[in-house]
């Protein structure tokens, strides 16, 4: 099923900065004019960006980890009505706990130690599997 979503969503989910975040590694990014709060076009841009400001970093891990907690009972009700192997609750809820731990991080090192609870989390999505 595909429900077509506003771009001012998809950018206050957090998405939309976890996008660029990956899009900037290529020198890409997709850029957003706005008018207001509404945006009125969006674009794929080439910058000389390679990542963001650590206010930037924390306010979009925030958006990110309210939004996957506001959408964990979607996403698991999806997973349970289609052939995607469903993951277990608790694995849910730990994501979103890593997540969050993640956005309160503000050196490399303790974000180091945060990927390695995210790597400990996609372990045990996958002895679920």
């Amino acid at each position: 099923m595909v429900e077509r979503r506003t771009w001012e969503e998809f950018r206050a989910a957090g998405l939309l900065w976890w996008v660029n975040r990956i899009l900037h590694i290529f020198g890409w990014a997709i850029c957003v004019e706005l008018d207001g709060v509404v945006i009125t076009e969006a674009y794929p841009v080439h910058c000389k960006f390679r990542g963001f400001c650590e206010d930037s970093e924390t306010e979009g891990h925030r958006a990110l980890t309210a939004h996957m907690a506001d959408e964990i009972e979607r996403i698991g009700s999806e997973n349970a009505n289609s052939d995607i192997v469903p993951v277990k609750r608790e694995v849910w809820e730990r994501v979103v706990e890593v997540l969050q731990e993640a956005s309160k991080v503000a050196s490399w090192d303790a974000h180091e130690e945060s990927m390695e609870l995210v790597r400990a989390v996609l372990a045990e999505i996958e002895e679920v599997k």
